[in-house]
């Protein structure tokens, strides 16, 4: 299974200073990967800064070499009158492990208001498994 495709699941993913790669002290939160045979892909987080008025993410992948793939993604929060509140994009390097049970992450996430603003940049570091029977 030496593919990115499959069901991953990150027990705490975790933002970091996007400097120094080191955890920001912002709580770990749960996240869950559906990566699609022809490059598109879903994401599941439960994440306390947009939740619980949050959409899933969509997006695609691509083999960039070996065992080193890149994806782009976006998902929208809401306030609670359901009014759009932020658009997130998140561009995340991937690195499988050689078993293909595994893999590391590290990625930006950009926050921008509707209007096109953006608001806040954030990095994340993380380890997922691919889940199996």
């Amino acid at each position: 299974a030496n593919s990115l495709t499959g069901f991953w699941q990150i027990p705490a993913s975790q933002t970091v200073d996007c400097t120094t790669g080191e955890p920001d002290g912002e709580a770990p939160v749960p996240v869950n990967y559906l990566f699609n045979q022809g490059g598109t892909m879903t994401e599941e987080e439960a994440n306390l800064f947009d939740g619980p008025y949050r959409a899933s993410a969509q997006g695609i992948w691509k083999q960039v070499s070996g065992r080193r793939y890149l994806a782009v993604f976006t998902n929208f929060a809401f306030n609670p009158d359901r009014t759009l509140a932020v658009i997130l994009k998140f561009r995340s390097n991937i690195t499988l492990s050689k078993n293909g049970n595994s893999f590391t992450e590290r990625g930006t996430a950009e926050i921008s208001l509707p209007d096109g603003t953006i608001v806040a940049n954030v990095c994340y570091a993380d380890t997922a498994t691919r889940m199996s029977f």
